[in-house]
């Protein structure tokens, strides 16, 4: 699967469009695809060596990369209705947590880090997806009451044992069903630092 690195809209980009910041959700992803508990896409390495190649196109310039695919769909809701599901798919974002509780690299800094600040942030942009149509009420909602119970729970508790590496948008659309039925977390665009209840919370 090729991917060109560009936002939809130039509003949009952040850290994750940067070269710094795609080399470092590569490397984790190079790392992640050895690990035998997690079934996920492996970027490829072009003939030079690198995970990046830079396209140069009408006086533009882009970064692009090459995943392996993965065949399945997108998870659905009538599909978390069964508990058995919901409980092997806590355990998968469980396994993807203890991959990143040993994981070691650097350019963390040049990846989107999700705060309780970042938490109010996307609320609003979220509100403001609302009016325009892109998401339903009870969606934004839901949305909304996780990330403050994050948010709470962090002011109560502190961030001792609660901060780490997370995928930072898992959603039905970056979760894979495969054909046997098993799950695979895709899109790591916002891999980075931050809260893993907020994982849980999106995974809710």
């Amino acid at each position: 699967m090729l991917r060109i690195h560009q936002p939809v809209k130039d509003s949009m980009a952040g850290l994750q469009h940067t070269y710094e910041g795609l080399q470092a959700e590569l490397n984790m992803l190079e790392g992640l695809s050895s690990w035998n508990n997690l079934h996920v896409q492996k970027p490829l390495r072009n003939r030079d060596g690198e995970l990046i190649t830079i396209i140069q196109h009408e006086g533009k310039t882009w970064n692009s990369s090459v995943l392996t695919w993965l065949e399945g769909r997108d998870l659905q809701k009538d599909d978390v209705k069964d508990p058995a599901v919901v409980e092997r798919l806590g355990a998968h974002i469980a396994e993807l947590h203890r991959f990143y509780s040993q994981h070691q690299q650097e350019g963390l800094d040049k990846r989107p880090s999700q705060g309780t600040a970042y938490h109010e942030y996307m609320i609003e942009v979220i509100k403001r997806g609302l009016e325009k149509g892109l998401f339903t009420s009870p969606d934004v909602s839901i949305i909304e009451t996780t990330l403050r119970w994050v948010n709470t729970r962090l002011e109560d508790r502190g961030s001792e044992g609660a901060w780490g590496l997370i995928h930072g948008d898992l959603s039905l659309g970056n979760i894979i069903m495969t054909p046997e039925g098993e799950f695979s977390f895709i899109d790591f665009g916002f891999f980075g630092p931050g809260y893993y209840y907020t994982d849980v919370a999106r995974g809710l």
